[in-house]
Parts: C-alpha cells; sequence; structure tokens
C-alpha cells in the first residue's frame, strides 16, 4: 500500500505494539529503540517517591531559590529554546541536529492544541534559565526536548521542569510518560527502561543504503560545523521532517 498507492520509496515506523513475530512475517529491517517510560496512573506521592533522593533534592532546590516554572504560548518560545539549545550541544562541540525552524513549525501545528505543553523556567530575577517541550497525544506525554543555560544549573531547573511536565499532563488523564530515547540522567526520574520496536523498509536497496550515508554525513558535519569549520556546496545532509 505505501509503496504502490502512496507511492512512497521509503517508510519508517515505530509503534510500541509492534511485535517481533509481525516483523519476522513482514520480512522487515527492525531495529529498537531504548527509552525510560514513568506510569503516570500512580498517585503523585509514590511518582515522588519513585525518584531518586538526588532527583528529589534537585527539585526542591530549585523551588527555595526560587525558580519558577511557566507554561508559554508563544511561538516566540522557539528562539528562547533553541539559543540555549545551541549552547548544549556547544559544550560537546558539535550543533543540533535541527534548525530552529521546526521548532517554530512544531508550535505553529500544535499550539492551537491540547497536545503541546512549552515550559520555561526562571530564576528570582525573572530570567529564563531553562526550557522543555512536552507533547502529548493517546494517553502518552513525550519529552520533545530541553536546553538551559549552563551558567545556571546550579539552579537545578531542568528537575523541576519535568516534575511541573509530569503533573501538569498526569492531571489531564495522560497514563505514561516516555522520555524520548535513553540517556543515564533519565533514570533518576524512577522510570522504567522500555525497547520499542523500528521498523524501516525501502522499495529500492539504493534508497537504504543513502539513507544510510545521509545518517553518517549528517553526524560527521556536525562535528565540523561544531568546531567551525566551513562545509560548502551542499555535500551534507541534515535531518528532514517535523
Amino acid at each position: 500500500w505505501a509503496f504502490g498507492e502512496l507511492g512512497c520509496a521509503h517508510i519508517e515506523i515505530m509503534d510500541r505494539h509492534l511485535t517481533i513475530d509481525v516483523v519476522n512475517k513482514l520480512e522487515l529491517e527492525c531495529r529498537r529503540l531504548s527509552s525510560f517510560e514513568i506510569d503516570l496512573t500512580q498517585r503523585e506521592e509514590h511518582l515522588w517517591a519513585g525518584m531518586t533522593s538526588a532527583c528529589r533534592g534537585c527539585i526542591r532546590k530549585a523551588q527555595k531559590t526560587g525558580v519558577t516554572v511557566e507554561e508559554i504560548h508563544d511561538i516566540r518560545f522557539a528562539d528562547e529554546y533553541y539559543a540555549q539549545l545551541q549552547e548544549v550541544f556547544g559544550r560537546q562541540s558539535l550543533v543540533p541536529p535541527y534548525s530552529v525552524v521546526r521548532v517554530r513549525e512544531l508550535i505553529r501545528s500544535l499550539g492551537d492544541s491540547s497536545h503541546l505543553l512549552l515550559l520555561r523556567a526562571v530564576d528570582p530575577t525573572g530570567r529564563c534559565i531553562a526550557t522543555g517541550i512536552f507533547p502529548a497525544m493517546n494517553g502518552t506525554m513525550y519529552f520533545w526536548g530541553g536546553a538551559s543555560w549552563r551558567a545556571s544549573l546550579g539552579y537545578r531547573p531542568n528537575e523541576a521542569i519535568h516534575w511541573y511536565a509530569m503533573r501538569y499532563w498526569k492531571a489531564r488523564g495522560i497514563q505514561r510518560y516516555d522520555m524520548g530515547g535513553g540517556g543515564e540522567y533519565k533514570r533518576k526520574f524512577g522510570g522504567r527502561e522500555i525497547s520499542v520496536p523500528w521498523i524501516r523498509a525501502s522499495k529500492y536497496r539504493s534508497v537504504a543504503s543513502c539513507r544510510e550515508l545521509a545518517k553518517w554525513a549528517m553526524l560527521f558535519s556536525r562535528r565540523i560545523r561544531g568546531r567551525g569549520w566551513n562545509v560548502r556546496g551542499g555535500v551534507f545532509m541534515s535531518g528532514v521532517g517535523v
């Protein structure tokens, strides 16, 4: 159907309910994305207790030092978030894998719906020191992206933002929090490890080969640009999609 009626050359699907039997039957290439998932149907005190003591301490510190988490409904949030993201990647001599345009399109597409939560943490002077993006749909909330200024990490704003988002979506009937991939820093929020099937198929073998080449070219390009070198002529591809 995808290759015929829709005219697709390549498809990729992630589905937590997909079984290996189905994958084998369809003879599709399958990888698995590791992530952390938190059960939001628990009572709030159980969610709190499920975090590490260090994580709870960070949230308390943010509260004691006067950090406030705010909900934002302005597309200008994209620029604020992206500036912080550039600093985060810059610490590793890298650049973000997507441009600020993708963030703006996300907000334009979902901003007027009830499926997107944009958060910013501000210090006692009112300066934004961290940001977070949390879409939700069909019973699941996701950690789409987060960033913060390095100079303000002592306020522990990131932990405060996650805790706010978890309670926000829990109150609106969302049942689980998919943290959007691995990362040891996510373990402290008390989630369990999950592995989500990620299948893909190409109509032509050359498409699959080009897809792999594009991925490695993008990673190489990010490292070059992160070191301040110039790449001209459109040799390298960046990520696509929203």
